[in-house]
């Protein structure tokens, strides 16, 4: 099991170097996917990769009939890295992922990036075509 809270510094010391994601299966259910991978990573899932709470609830009323069927999961087409750090684990799950998933568009906002990590992010988003949007805004590029 996972654990809940995820830190910049506990998932960026991770070495993953020694673990084949070659021969990971995604489901195509990108949350699930995210999971699954953060395990084979042994690394925490970051907050912006996590379902939003409110998408996979179910509402309140009605529970009688809902309780049969499965909640609909939607398909995540938008991530957004909202005013956390991404730490370089992260990203290497994060575009081992989208390649296959049906992400399009990805938001960087307030991350603290370095001048290392958003030329590794430039080099990732260049190799992963199936994106059509990216936006960077508010990111203060932090010293090495």
């Amino acid at each position: 099991q996972l654990k809940m809270i995820w830190t910049f510094q506990e998932n960026d010391s991770v070495n993953t170097n020694e673990v084949n994601l070659a021969g990971f299966k995604q489901t195509g259910n990108f949350h699930k996917d995210v999971e699954a991978i953060c395990k084979l990573m042994s690394i925490q899932v970051h907050p912006a990769l996590r379902p939003v709470l409110w998408e996979v609830e179910k509402p309140e009323f009605n529970l009688e009939e809902e309780d049969a069927k499965e909640p609909e999961v939607k398909p995540v087409t938008v991530v957004k890295f909202e005013r956390h750090r991404i730490d370089k684990n992260t990203m290497k799950a994060f575009f081992h992922l989208i390649p296959q998933s049906v992400v399009r568009t990805v938001k960087f906002s307030n991350n603290g990036i370095t001048p290392s990590q958003f030329d590794k992010i430039l080099e990732h988003l260049y190799q992963t075509p199936a994106l059509s949007t990216v936006f960077f805004d508010w990111n203060p590029l932090y010293k090495e």
